[in-house]
């Protein structure tokens, strides 16, 4: 089974994607900043995918997943932020990851 790593410090963000991704037959894990992020990453052996909010208090999206990657090099992220792509510097985020803007729905 697939297991996705949800990391948004808005509870009801984490609610919507976890709700979404289980119905869709995911395993979800979430945290609710890029510390708890990474504990979990300590302590969890498999991680598929890492969807995170780009702008977090302490540990920023980009910096959690680029932390993650020293772990796990080939992890796909999906960043995800209220702010426009362009405003969040399309050069911070890598060729292979994706973005998706917020407000979304399950759909």
């Amino acid at each position: 089974m697939t297991t996705i790593l949800v990391v948004d410090d808005e509870a009801s963000v984490r609610k919507l994607l976890r709700n979404t991704l289980e119905r869709a037959g995911y395993r979800v894990l979430d945290a609710d900043g890029g510390e708890r992020a990474l504990a979990l990453v300590e302590s969890e052996p498999t991680i598929d995918l890492l969807i995170t909010d780009v702008v977090m208090p302490v540990i920023g999206g980009v910096e959690l997943a680029a932390r993650m990657r020293g772990l796990r090099p080939s992890l796909p992220v999906v960043f995800i932020s209220g702010y426009t792509f362009e405003r969040l510097g399309a050069e911070s985020l890598g060729p292979a990851d994706h973005f998706l803007s917020k407000p979304f729905t399950p759909r």
